[in-house]
């Protein structure tokens, strides 16, 4: 004679299936794409904002095909030359004019949005991964490993990061890793919070417990069961922090202490620009700093964007998912 199911569980489990047959229909691949499309057009102020980005990524990607000179080719003959010089021929050649030892500014505006855009995708990556990790795993395991992570993110919020980075690079030297590494570190904290705290209310859910009691591994139940549920608020921090740690590549260059001054970098060219400003070469500053602006900017307002779109709260305004 078989043994009744539990009925605790068998209605937990009936609400999983339920649950899992609404989250399938609201993530199906072409209602999701449909209504981003439709809620951005709405929003307005997201497609500028995609459209920048995109160009931005395109600078990044083609630099080498997008660029008119070599961003580290001086000429001597050339140094600051005004917006919209042009040569013996009078032909324009230099559209965002040249810096102190005539390297062509808007060839390095170009070049330096593949070094701030991949440093910011990879720290945000970097962070945010061993961030979430950490925090889904304090959250869910507890007792002495919980108080041991949350320890050594206590002790790092307590450090001021611009210390802690200038200090790191010191040491490291200087290096596009180093910088991302650097920079990765400064972010985990702010995602293993939001985790941990995600996955303390995730774990004591009815889901979790059926799928417990179905027989599943810890592992399995972290990271197919809650770490999925979770994952909202931890993309839109991160579309936020992709801004701030531009800033503060941005930041760290102008300092001296990003990467080699080879590299051209938006927030080295600022730092470069310092001496010609009082003697009226304003284009020196203005130009990668409306590019750190507007890039800054744009992902502020595409983070405002995803904040309200992965809101289930406002699903019924048509502003949310």
């Amino acid at each position: 004679m078989s043994a009744s199911p539990d009925p605790k569980t068998a209605k937990s489990a009936g609400r999983v299936s339920s649950l899992d047959f609404q989250i399938e229909e609201m993530y199906e691949p072409q209602s999701f794409k449909r209504r981003a499309i439709t809620s951005m057009v709405q929003a307005r102020y997201p497609v500028v904002a995609v459209i920048f980005l995109a160009l931005i990524a395109l600078c990044a990607v083609f630099a080498t095909q997008l660029a008119p000179k070599d961003p580290n080719r001086i000429e001597i003959f050339d140094t600051l030359k005004p917006p919209f010089s042009t040569n013996r021929q009078g032909e324009m050649e230099y559209i965002l004019g040249t810096d102190s030892t005539g390297r062509d500014v808007l060839s390095r505006v170009v070049y330096g949005a593949r070094i701030s855009f991949f440093v910011g995708l990879a720290a945000v990556g970097l962070g945010g991964g061993a961030g979430t990790i950490l925090g889904l795993t304090a959250g869910y395991l507890g007792g002495r490993v919980d108080d041991v992570i949350m320890r050594l993110a206590d002790i790092q919020l307590a450090y001021p990061f611009i210390l802690f980075a200038i200090m790191m690079l010191t040491i490291l030297g200087e290096g596009v890793l180093n910088l991302i590494l650097v920079l990765g570190i400064g972010q985990w904290v702010t995602y293993a919070r939001i985790a941990r705290a995600e996955t303390l209310v995730q774990r004591e859910r009815e889901f979790v417990e059926a799928v417990r009691a179905l027989g599943a591994t810890e592992w399995r139940i972290m990271f197919r069961t809650i770490l999925p549920n979770i994952l909202t608020p931890l993309i839109v921090i991160a579309s936020f922090n992709v801004a701030g740690v531009i800033l503060s590549e941005a930041s760290l260059s102008f300092l001296g202490l990003g990467v080699p001054e080879s590299v051209p970098t938006w927030g080295a060219m600022l730092a470069n620009s310092r001496n010609q400003l009082l003697s009226g070469s304003w284009w020196l500053a203005v130009f990668p700093g409306l590019a750190i602006m507007f890039t800054v900017v744009s992902l502020n307002i595409l983070g405002d964007w995803l904040r309200d779109f992965l809101d289930p709260r406002l699903r019924g305004s048509g502003q949310g998912l």
